[in-house]
This record gives structure tokens, C-alpha cells and sequence, in this order.
């Protein structure tokens, strides 16, 4: 059995995180997607359920922490090449994200940026041979 993976993040604005992400490629199962939820399709077998806030928090157990300061986790994502890491981060600063960093050492890079909620994503290109490309 292939496992399927979920990641469920809470967003401002619905419309503006479907907006950013088409921006950036990435496409939506319109089966999981509604006015609260988006379903972005990472692979066969990973998505991302971007969650409107208030319904976000409907899933949280009753006396969850309403948030920790700074960021919550970082989602890696990896990418074919250097050059696409590089696109999708150039991308993600024109949607309304910011660029933060970019890693390159020991055969792997990757540029991190926030989406507009402020969640942290890595665009990731290993390369498996261990030299920079």
C-alpha cells in the first residue's frame, strides 16, 4: 500500500493562497476544495490542505494554543534542478511570498521562502551524485 501524506496549514485568505500557489504551478483536487479548504496536489501521493483559519481550528483539539511564535515547520519540496528551485522561489516573491535563503553545499541547494501566511517552504534539488551543478 502507498502511504498518502497530508499536511494541514491554516490560511488567511483563501483566495489569495489559491492565487499564490497557481502562481507558482501547482494545481488543486477540486474534490477536497471549497470556500475553506484548497487541496494542492504535490504528488501522487502528498498534498497540502491549505485550511481557512477558523476551519483549520475546528480540527484542533478543544484548549489548543491558538499558535507558537515562529514558525510551525518547514515543508521541503524537492525539485528536478538548481534552476527550478531558483524559478518557483523568483515566483513565490512575485505572488506575494518573500525570498528568504538559499543553501548550497555537499551536492544539495535550496531556497527557502515564505508564502503570504507566512509558512515556510524549501524548494529542494539534491543532487545525488554529490556535486554542485
Amino acid at each position: 500500500m502507498t502511504r498518502m501524506t497530508f499536511v494541514n496549514l491554516p490560511v488567511r485568505d483563501i483566495g489569495a493562497t489559491h492565487a499564490f500557489w497557481t502562481a507558482l504551478g501547482f494545481s488543486f483536487n477540486p474534490e477536497f476544495s471549497d470556500d475553506k479548504a484548497l487541496c494542492m496536489i504535490v504528488s501522487d501521493a502528498a498534498f497540502v490542505m491549505l485550511l481557512e483559519d477558523s476551519y483549520f481550528r475546528s480540527f484542533l483539539p478543544e484548549g489548543s494554543p491558538p499558535g507558537a511564535a515562529g514558525s510551525e515547520l518547514i515543508t521541503a519540496l524537492t525539485v528536478d534542478s538548481r534552476q527550478e528551485a531558483d524559478t518557483l522561489a523568483d515566483a513565490a516573491a512575485e505572488a506575494g511570498g518573500r525570498a528568504l535563503s538559499t543553501m548550497d553545499e555537499s551536492g544539495m541547494y535550496s531556497r527557502t521562502v515564505a508564502d503570504p501566511d507566512d509558512h515556510l517552504w524549501e524548494f529542494v534539488h539534491m543532487d545525488m551524485g554529490g556535486a554542485n551543478a
